[in-house]
């Protein structure tokens, strides 16, 4: 994070940001997306591999339910101040800058219990409706039934 984007530490104030940027992915034809904030790297599965890495597969930690999910073009999603472990994601796609007012909270017939939730929001691109995640909430959340 540059300098002028951190928080103001004699004041404690957040900066004004008026924009987020977003990593774009696709699971089972569903978009979603995490802050890049969030990130430190984006890797091959091979890599995660031979890293030793826990790969932790994104649908073990969100319910697909009756969709078999396939990963068609895989990549390992590496968060900051995780070293150990990524979360297998799909069909990588870009880096969108999001406006703030853009973002639009889930419904309340699509929350989640887990707190603070793994998915928070969303927002429309192009006409398509994409989840945004919260990629520490998600690894801290428990296995989707049946899944591991």
């Amino acid at each position: 994070m540059d300098e002028p984007e951190r928080m103001n530490q004699a004041t404690g104030e957040l900066p004004d940001i008026e924009e987020i940027q977003l990593l774009t992915f696709r699971i089972s034809e569903v978009g979603f997306a995490v802050d890049t904030e969030q990130t430190s790297e984006i890797i091959d599965l091979d890599q995660a591999k031979s890293r030793k890495l826990e790969i932790i597969r994104f649908d073990t930690k969100i319910p697909f339910r009756g969709v078999s999910v396939t990963y068609r073009t895989p990549k390992v999603l590496m968060l900051k101040n995780e070293v150990s472990r990524g979360i297998l994601i799909d069909q990588m796609r870009t880096i969108i800058h999001a406006p703030l007012d853009s973002i639009h909270p889930l419904p309340p017939l699509v929350q989640f219990p887990q707190k603070p939730p793994p998915i928070w929001g969303a927002v429309l691109l192009e006409d398509e409706i994409i989840l945004l995640v919260d990629g520490y909430s998600l690894l801290a959340g428990a296995d989707v039934e049946g899944k591991k």
